[in-house]
Formats: structure tokens, sequence, C-alpha cells
């Protein structure tokens, strides 16, 4: 274990302390009034090292002030620090002093800004070998988190404080998740990550859900090719036709010695027309599904891009009403600091007021009328200078606590303001993405039908040429007769192409029951993804609090919560710290002490270093949770002056 130990610090024109020698014990107590110095001991011991003040500020004023405000000029401000480390002691000094130069064509010296000098045990070093030495000792941020009890808690921020968080432990393994839910074995965790899976079973389910959907209407668009036709009826009427039919043709052969080349050609023209019925429905079905298909697609572009424009629009929606909020809470803070502004000036008349106050009682006796003598004098102005003294001090804690909330409302303040500044930066971006897309402009394509082919027409044609051969034949003796054929085949035909329609019928009849059977199957497959999901969440949930209890485990007074529930069921990082189950924002001072106490005896022990603790407010905590790192603890008494023990 590397332990870092302050055994001195030395100020010198520092804020506002002129000169000041502390030794450190392994618990060092520093006690005092407001404004005495014990913050500012510990902005010191942090400049020494890192440039900042305590609260991790890097722009703070470290030059004392005169009366009138102004800083005091021709001052050297100096912090050393005595450590022991690793055995041997190390001396650290800094020495923030002015620069002065004449200007060309001035023989007076000017102001020319500040600069610092770096010693280690009294040499003269440079910045780089300076900053080099304290870092072979400990890192930066490794003092932050082990020497100030707020500053896990309270500056930094979530993301940094989750991340040294899961630093401290192993990740929770597949096979501790999977022992406290056997179901969770049915996932293809050998194969892929459990985000995958999620993944993959949210994209086959959206298809899936897409498919679903369709099939209604292409079941709707097969339903209404159908023809409700009465098939029985047709079929018997063209059975009674076609005995007309034969009876006219035997009265034909009868009066004609042609009646085998009749019969033979009638026979080529049922051949041909046969021939023609079915190319005609094999074009027709050619048509039909091509059609289908181009209307299908134009559809499903049209409907991918209106989806995408719109999740862009509630994207942006969520954006606006998110910077609303923000916008309220700044008026809110600024109306907080406008409200501490005028307490502090309200504060500062009443100081002014008490000070200029002078004396206007009476020196004489009530019994006797004469003055008191002047040691009973001096006696009664002392007692109206200390009552006059502790009103004003009691004033300036009251204007103090003021400053340091408005200190916290302004933090608050600069935050939300960033906060706004960047979601407005992903309104434009949103909004820039948006008018982007425009309108959907593909225009719905034309289906150019596919045409018969020639061999329909030249069939055509030829039943046409076999027509006029058989009216040539008996053209003179049965004219009445082939009229009345004519009449009857065209009778015939008709019947044949609503008869047609009962094998398209059947046809039909599959093609729905085939997407019947794929709905069911769908549905089915369906299940199963959302089976997986549900799966999927339950394997991130048990994780999760699997991960936050391994968490837990290292502290002894905080929890934190690693990972919040959102309205759609989604989990969210984030790192919240409780007290005893009770939010760290509203745990009282001595909680929020001890709180960081906590942390610091659990990283010390993971990072195996130590370094000062120095706890600010002290006076808040009744009791202090041991630890094994040097502690310094500043106490707010009522003493002017600074007391060291």
């Amino acid at each position: 274990m590397q332990e870092l130990i302050l055994k001195s610090l030395k100020l010198q024109n520092f804020k506002g302390i002129k000169d000041l020698e502390i030794n450190f014990n392994d618990e060092t107590v520093i006690s005092g009034a407001n404004a005495t110095g014990k913050t500012t001991i510990f902005d010191a011991y942090s400049w020494l090292l890192w440039d900042k003040d305590s609260f991790n500020r890097k722009d703070f004023n470290i030059k004392p002030f005169a009366e009138n405000g102004e800083v005091k000029h021709g001052l050297e401000t100096v912090v050393t620090g005595v450590f022991e480390a690793e055995g041997s002691t190390v001396e650290l000094m800094k020495n923030y002093h002015e620069k002065w130069a004449k200007k060309r064509g001035n023989t007076d010296l000017v102001f020319d800004g500040n600069t610092t000098d770096y010693y280690i045990n009294s040499v003269p070093i440079k910045k780089s070998e300076y900053n080099a030495r304290i870092e072979s000792l400990i890192s930066e941020r490794e003092f932050n988190l082990l020497s100030n009890p707020i500053y896990f808690n309270q500056i930094l921020d979530k993301k940094e404080r989750r991340d040294v968080l899961l630093s401290l432990i192993t990740d929770v393994k597949k096979e501790d998740v999977l022992a406290c839910f056997e179901d969770l074995k049915e996932l293809d965790l050998d194969n892929y990550k459990i985000d995958e899976i999620k993944t993959m079973a949210k994209a086959t389910s959206k298809k899936i859900n897409k498919d679903i959907e369709d099939i209604p209407i292409r079941i709707s668009e097969l339903e209404n090719t159908k023809k409700d036709y009465n098939f029985k009826k047709l079929e018997s009427e063209k059975k009674e036709f076609e005995k007309e039919l034969k009876n006219i043709d035997n009265l034909i052969l009868k009066s004609s010695k042609s009646a085998d080349i009749i019969t033979e050609k009638n026979n080529l023209i049922q051949d041909y027309s046969n021939r023609m019925r079915d190319i005609k429905r094999e074009v027709d079905d050619f048509n039909e599904d091509e059609e289908r298909k181009i209307l299908r697609s134009f559809k499903e572009k049209k409907e991918i891009f209106e989806d995408t424009k719109n999740e862009v629009k509630k994207s942006l929606r969520r954006q606006e009403d998110k910077l609303d909020n923000l916008k309220e809470e700044i008026k809110h803070f600024e109306k907080l600091i406008a409200h501490n502004d005028e307490d502090i000036k309200t504060l500062r008349q009443k100081w002014v007021d008490i000070n200029s106050k002078e004396f206007d009682g009476s020196l004489v006796c009530p019994t006797c009328k004469r003055e008191f003598d002047e040691d009973k004098k001096d006696e009664i102005l002392a007692d109206f200078n200390k009552q006059k003294a502790e009103n004003l001090l009691k004033i300036e804690k009251e204007a103090n606590e003021v400053k340091e909330e408005r200190e916290e409302f302004i933090k608050k303040l600069e935050k939300t303001t960033k906060d706004k500044d960047e979601v407005q930066e992903r309104i434009k971006e949103l909004e820039k993405e948006y008018n982007d897309f425009g309108e959907f402009e593909d225009e719905k394509p034309v289906f150019v039908k596919k045409e018969l082919p020639d061999i329909y027409f030249n069939l055509e044609k030829e039943i046409e040429k076999i027509k006029e051969d058989l009216q040539s034949i008996s053209e003179n003796d049965n004219t009445n007769l082939l009229e009345d054929k004519k009449r009857i085949n065209d009778e015939i035909n008709a019947l044949n192409s609503r008869i047609q329609y009962k094998v398209l019928n059947e046809e039909l009849e599959q093609k729905i029951n085939v997407y019947i059977q794929k709905e069911k199957e769908l549905a089915t497959h369906f299940e199963e993804q959302s089976r997986v999901l549900y799966l999927c969440d339950e394997y991130i949930r048990i994780y999760t609090n699997l991960v936050q209890d391994k968490v837990n485990d290292l502290f002894k007074v905080v929890d934190f919560r690693l990972f919040e529930t959102q309205v759609n069921g989604e989990l969210k990082e984030t790192c919240e710290v409780t007290v005893n189950g009770v939010p760290y924002s509203d745990v009282n001072n001595a909680g929020k002490i001890n709180a960081g106490l906590d942390v610091i005896n659990s990283l010390s022990k993971f990072m195996q270093k130590r370094v000062p603790i120095f706890v600010d407010n002290a006076e808040s905590v009744n009791k202090l949770i041991d630890v094994n790192s040097q502690i310094i603890k500043l106490y707010v008494s009522e003493e002017k002056e600074l007391k060291i023990k």
C-alpha cells in the first residue's frame, strides 16, 4: 500500500492568509469562524500540487486583496509543503509573483503579468519536472478521488463516476446470469452477444409483422379475382346447346356431301379456340402477377421513406420539448441567483448600518444621577462593542451561506445552459435532416402489359379462314342451319368463357390456402421471436442487477444505481448515489461527508494508495466513519483566529 503523508504546509500571502505554518499528524483539526481561512488551507494544498482549488477549479484568485477590493501588488505568494512518500521526505514549493518591465518610451516599471517558480527540496526546477515528480507520487485523478470526500459524488460527472465503479469489479460471467434463470439457455450466447441477438430478433419480428399485415391484402385480391358463377347450371346449359348443335350437324351431314370435311374443320376450330383460350389465360396471369409485384415494391419504398421521415420528426419534437424544459430551468436558476443577490445586498447594508452604529446609551447612574466611574464606563462600552461584533459576525456567516448557495445555483445554471446549447445544436441538425427529406417524389410506376403473342392472332386468322371455308361448303343449301349453328356456337363459347373460371377459382383457392398456412407459420415464428426478446430483456435485467450488487458489495454506507428503466422498458446507463436508500442530493451534509469517506476507503483499497483527506465542514458530523488515511478536519467554530490541534 503506497501512502502519501502531509508533514507540514506553509502559506505566505495566499488569498487571505499572510503567514501561516501548520504541522500535521495522522489526524489534524483546523477550526475557526467563517472567513478565517480553513478552506484557504485546502485550496493552497491543492494549488501546490495541481494548480487548482479544492473544488477542482483552475481559474481562481490566489493573491490577497486590499480593503478597497483591489489586488495587493508587490507581494510573493508562496506555498511550501513537506511530504513523506515511500519512506523518504520531499519538499515542494511554488512561488507566484509579479513581473514588472519597462515599456518602450517609458522609464517607469509597469505590471507585466504573473509567473510561477517551482522548487523541489529548495532546488529550482522546470514546471514539467515539478509535475513529473508529483505524478511519480500520485496522479491527479487518484488524488482527487482519494483526498476530497465530495469529489466523487458531487464534482465527478455520472459517466466518469460509473467508469470508476465498473473498473473496481470483474465483469459478470454469462454462467452467473444463466444460473439465475434456466430458460436463458435457449439464447445462442455461444455465437452471439446479447445485444446482437436482441437486434436480430427485433429486425426479424418487424419483417414478420409486415409480412403478416400484407397477407390479408393478398387474400382479398385473390378473393376479388374469383367469379361467383353457378357452374352446374352453366355446364347443364352447355350440354343442351351441344345436343342442339349435334342435331344441326346431323342435318347438315344428311344434306351435304362434305360432312366429313365440315366435321374435321369444326374440330379444328374447337382445337384452335382451346389453344387461344390457354394462351390468353397464361398472358393474363403473367400480367396480373407482374403488376402486383411492381405496385408492392413501390408501396414498400414509399412506406420506408415516410417511416424514416416521421421518426426524424418525432426526435425533433422530443428535443424541442427538452429545450423548453431546459429554458424553464434556466429562468428558475436565474431567479434564484437574483434572489441571492438581493439577500447579499440587504445583508451588506445591514452590516454597514450596524458597523456604523455608535454607543448612544447613558453613562450616568439612574439612581444617584452621577456618572459611572471609568471602570464601569469601560465595562458598558465593552458590552456594547461585544454585542456589535457578535451581530456583525452573525451577518457575515449568513452572507457566506447565501454566497455558497448562489455558487451552487450558478454551477447548475452553467450546466443547464450548456445542456440547452447542445439541445439547440441537435435541433438544428434534426431540422436540417428533416428538411433534406423533402417529399416522396417517385411516381407510381406504369405497368406495361405483356401483349398476346403472334401465335394467338395467327390462330384467330386460321379460325376465320376455316369458317369461311365452311360457309362456302354449305352456303346455298344450309343457310338457316348454319346460322343456327353459328348462334349455338356463340352461346357455347360464351358459356365456355364463364365455365373456365371454375378451374381458375380452384387455382385461386389453392393460393388462398397457401397464404392462410403461411400466415399461421409467420404467427408461430413471431411468437418465437417475441420469446427471444423477452429472454433478452430478462438476461439484461439479471445482468445489470448482478453488476449493481457486485459494485454495492464494495461499500458500507453508499449504494449505487447503475441502470434505470425507461418508459419503453429499455435500460439506460446512469450512476445515481444513495445513502440508506435516500438520494444523495437529499442527504444532509453529515451523510454526504461519510458517504464520500466510504467511497474513499473502497477506492483506496482498490488502488492500494492512501493520501491525506481534507474534510471541510466537519463540525456538521457527529461521528466520521473510520478511515486508514491521514485526515485533516476543517471545523467552523466561533474563534476569530484559526486554531490547529
